[in-house]
């Protein structure tokens, strides 16, 4: 069954409308996810009526994919906003930016089709999010000296490092081998995402220093590992970018 266009999802069209069709098996076969993930029959997610003023992701499988799933809405929607952007569309087709950020574009949808064809009926309503614009500068690939708005690498970097966090939080509560298998691959991608946009910042502003590329940040003093955080402990920050109907819980996840 082909998955359903973002914009059936509540996205724009027109901010994706350069994206060629992705069918699921493109995707299976570029993430190397089984066809027996092709859907989520579990109980645990959170059925919506009315709007509530907060939504819970659920438990189990269906709670650990919502919160990724939540997750890939804001990634999606925001590169969806920069490639609309008077930047991106000023660059060559064959420059590395344009590559680059295509490439970040297309992974993040591929994420969130999948997921939503993943959890079929359990997964989360369209989530509203804020005006992004109001909180990044698409205009820009560097943050503006004395701006409050960070430029496109460092807001895809605080994303990305987000979304490395967001999967390694859910992978704990996941039930089925097969969903951890699943979770896994994407959380690979986040993280190779996360580290290119460290490095190509780095590479543009040496001052930064060369442990930022593995800096304090996300690597833990004491145990050199990967900081580790819990669903609660990540809420804040992806409710940030979600309107006030579209408030995150995860009380089944703790």
């Amino acid at each position: 069954m082909p998955i359903p266009p973002l914009a059936a999802a509540g996205f724009p069209a027109p901010l994706l409308s350069f994206l060629p069709p992705m069918r699921r098996r493109g995707f299976l076969r570029y993430a190397g996810a089984t066809a027996g993930t092709a859907a989520l029959v579990v109980a645990g997610c959170a059925k919506n009526g009315a709007t509530p003023a907060t939504t819970d992701v659920g438990a189990g499988d269906v709670g650990a994919l919502n919160l990724v799933f939540a997750l890939k809405q804001v990634e999606t929607a925001f590169y969806a906003q920069v490639v609309a952007g008077s930047y991106y569309t000023a660059l060559s087709a064959t420059s590395a930016n344009y590559q680059i950020l295509s490439d970040l574009v297309r992974h993040e949808r591929l994420h969130l089709d999948f997921l939503r064809s993943v959890l079929a009926s359990n997964a989360l309503r369209p989530l509203t999010l804020m005006p992004l614009t109001d909180k990044v500068d698409v205009t820009t690939l560097a943050t503006p000296a004395g701006s409050a708005r960070p430029g496109i690498w460092q807001a895809a970097q605080q994303l990305e490092d987000l979304g490395v966090a967001v999967c390694n939080g859910a992978a704990p509560y996941c039930v089925s081998a097969a969903y951890l298998t699943l979770l896994s691959k994407i959380t690979s991608v986040e993280a190779r995402h996360a580290a290119l946009l460290r490095d190509l910042r780095l590479a543009d502003d040496a001052s930064l220093g060369a442990a930022y590329f593995i800096g304090p940040d996300i690597i833990a003093p004491d145990t050199h590992q990967e900081k580790v955080q819990l669903p609660a402990s990540l809420l804040p920050t992806l409710n940030a970018y979600l309107a006030a109907d579209s408030q995150l819980t995860a009380v089944r996840l703790m």
